[in-house]
């Protein structure tokens, strides 16, 4: 399990993705466009007792194995981006040394 990750698709959706110990993912969407910096320096355990707006989807509940191996793989590319595994990745196949 990882920690959430916060990030905006289209320069304008502000979302998160976290997977649980559990297994379970749950995807996050803020209305409005928060910002995801000020959204990820939340400590957890004051996510209480802030009021941020939000619409929640998770594997459990949209049920079917489809729909978790979506939001698993929707986490492991946001990971990517985050990690800027595009770039690493580019580096290695340009230079041919394995």
């Amino acid at each position: 399990m990882d920690s959430e990750c916060f990030f905006v698709y289209d320069n304008k959706h502000s979302w998160s993705i976290i997977e649980n110990k559990e297994g379970k993912y749950f995807l996050h969407y803020y209305p409005g466009s928060p910002s995801v910096e000020k959204l990820a320096a939340i400590p957890s355990e004051h996510w209480h007792e802030v009021n941020v707006r939000s619409v929640v989807y998770t594997s459990e509940i949209l049920g079917t194995k489809e729909a978790r191996d979506s939001l698993k793989e929707l986490s492991s590319i946001v990971r990517e981006k985050l990690y800027g595994m595009d770039a690493v990745l580019d580096e290695i196949i340009g230079t041919g040394k394995f």
